[in-house]
């Protein structure tokens, strides 16, 4: 598996920033998407989201049916998915205490 993800990023840095370069970033993922990788699929929407290709629309819908799909514990660290909720627990207790203020 290591060889063959490392050919596909060789693939990529040669030609990925091409306009039609889509083709390869697809088979990429579905590599990645046959091995249940999800992180490293994360990680690649991430560098695909940054190049202007023909194709950046589907491939901004198919990354938001990863993410929509994806629990986010299964794309981070325990520690960083913890600190994160807590945040956003905090930040929706702050909204509240301040809907109700405002009422």
């Amino acid at each position: 598996l290591d060889y063959i993800r490392e050919q596909y990023n060789r693939a990529v840095q040669a030609c990925g920033r091409d306009w039609k370069s889509d083709k390869i970033w697809e088979h990429f993922v579905k590599f990645e998407t046959d091995n249940k990788n999800l992180i490293e699929i994360y990680q690649l929407y991430g560098r695909i989201l940054k190049n202007a290709t023909q194709g950046l629309n589907q491939q901004f819908d198919k990354f938001r049916e990863f993410i929509k799909s994806t629990h986010p514990k299964e794309l981070m660290e325990t520690s960083e998915f913890l600190a994160l909720r807590k945040e956003v627990l905090a930040s929706l207790k702050g909204e509240k205490a301040g809907s109700e203020a405002a009422e």
